[in-house]
């Protein structure tokens, strides 16, 4: 193997102390068997001299001074001026301490005091610099590396969002007027139609609010990927969120030949959550929509709520369809991630909104997960915090932090990438 040169500059004003120590870096490296060809320069400490090392760059330098110890740290601060930031080891030609110390905090590597002068110390110290110096270089280049990375992606997520926004308006005019047109023929007005033709209608229906949906989504993950979306929550019972969602998807539910129905008892339905209503009320749909696209014909569908010991309350959506694999579940709210278990669904989504339900939840703080046995359904819980803990019926010790009393006060909670970048 090829010895790595290694350009050394000896800087002191005593050329036989110069050479002396030359010999112990050329001898003590082969005798140590480093991987180096040693290329020693020899300088003084005057100004004239220091400045060759500005146009003959080294790889690092070895101060000696036999006149005064304290010299040794004047000449490491001219070395300072010149910007020349190669790692120095400072030999001192007596026990001065405080200089040694002065040295090593002004920014050189070691001091070595005449008891530790050795060609195997000075030699093996060298080498523990370079690599130190090398270790330092390689972790400078990687944070510009990264702090270059950070901007490109924050470049990027801007186009992103840029493009979700476009999107969403280019689509959302032509599909709001289809679906006004497809709704006024399926009225009849213009002209009679047969049952099939009604059917072909309510699909072409069905299938413009699905591209409202996934464009809706779109900009909404685009807006929490951004820190730019807020939530603004306030309070109101769990009835009023169950309720509503399950009384919405009752028709498409019936339609499908499937049971739709809420567990909720009356003291858990009394119970009031403070959230964005509306963030809500998007989670729990979802969820209802998942359920009914992948629950067969003759399933069930059960919604429930309950206060939990902790300050918050459980929402799940249990259903009797297929389930999700072993192998699925910890994909199944990645962004993207489409499962393989459809049971024939007609209906196929972007993989967005499981992900979008998680990023919605944890801005309120709380999680959500799956229950889940294959071939035995599945069931999606999520968490949100009680407005009042001390009233919970299940006795939950108050939290440090409660929601305002007032149900006029808003607060706007914004995602903690906003919070970042404010």
């Amino acid at each position: 193997m090829d010895r790595r040169p290694l350009r050394v500059a000896i800087i002191g004003d005593v050329p036989a102390a110069r050479r002396h120590f030359r010999s112990w870096l050329t001898e003590g490296s082969i005798r140590r068997g480093l991987l180096w060809d040693v290329d020693c320069v020899e300088l003084s400490s005057s100004i004239s001299e220091l400045s060759i090392l500005d146009a003959e760059p080294v790889d690092a330098i070895l101060l000696c001074d036999h006149h005064d110890a304290s010299r040794a740290l004047d000449i490491f601060e001219a070395l300072k001026v010149r910007s020349i930031a190669v790692p120095v080891v400072a030999l001192l030609d007596s026990e001065d301490a405080a200089t040694a110390v002065a040295l090593v905090r002004a920014g050189a590597f070691d001091s070595l005091t005449p008891t530790r002068w050795s060609s195997t110390i000075v030699v093996d110290t060298l080498a523990s610099a370079l690599e130190a110096s090398t270790i330092r270089r390689c972790d400078r280049q990687r944070a510009r590396d990264l702090e270059q990375q950070n901007l490109t992606l924050i470049a990027e997520k801007q186009k992103l969002e840029e493009f979700c926004h476009t999107l969403s308006h280019e689509l959302k005019t032509p599909l709001t007027s289809a679906r006004e047109f497809i709704c006024l023929m399926a009225e009849g007005i213009a002209g009679p139609l047969t049952i099939d033709q009604i059917e072909y209608l309510t699909i072409c229906r069905n299938s413009c609010d699905q591209l409202n949906r996934i464009t809706d989504d779109l900009v909404d993950l685009s807006r929490i990927d951004t820190g730019k979306l807020s939530i603004r929550p306030r309070e109101f019972t769990t009835e009023t969120l169950v309720r509503e969602l399950v009384l919405r998807a009752r028709p498409r539910a019936e339609r499908s030949v499937i049971r739709i129905e809420t567990d909720l008892d009356e003291a858990s339905a009394l119970v009031s959550v403070f959230a964005d209503l509306d963030r809500a009320k998007q989670v729990l749909g979802n969820l209802i929509d998942n359920a009914l696209k992948f629950t067969p014909s003759g399933g069930t569908i059960k919604v429930s709520a309950r206060p939990e010991t902790n300050g918050t309350v459980t929402f799940s959506v249990r259903d009797t369809g297929p389930g999700i694999a072993p192998a699925e579940r910890g994909k199944i709210f990645d962004r993207l991630y489409q499962t393989s278990g459809a049971s024939g669904s007609s209906e196929v989504g972007m993989g967005l909104g499981l992900n979008l339900c998680k990023e919605l939840i944890e801005l309120h703080g709380g999680k959500i997960w799956l229950e889940n046995t294959a071939g035995e359904g599945s069931e999606f819980c999520f968490t949100l915090p009680i407005a009042h803990p001390e009233s919970n019926p299940q006795e939950a010790p108050n939290r440090s932090l409660s929601p305002p009393r007032s149900s006029s006060s808003m607060t706007t909670l914004r995602s903690p990438k906003a919070s970042a970048s404010a």
